[in-house]
């Protein structure tokens, strides 16, 4: 909480209305929208993007201290 909104003894709503902001109501989505379905159409376009993953760089020996 800011030192100002603590000096005025409010909370952040309180603050927010006081200078003309409205509260927007919380929306809870119970899974996430996509832009784009994927679907065979779209598969079909995003593949040739597709890269290969990378294969793990080989580890060099290790000097163990005696």
């Amino acid at each position: 909480m800011s030192l100002r909104i603590k000096r005025l003894g409010m909370t952040y709503s309180e603050y927010a209305k006081s200078l003309g902001f409205e509260q927007l109501p919380r929306v809870h989505l119970k899974r996430h929208k996509y832009l784009m379905p994927l679907d065979r159409k779209m598969r079909r376009q995003i593949e040739p993007l597709a890269k290969k993953y990378p294969a793990a760089a080989p580890q060099a020996e290790k000097e163990t201290p005696a």
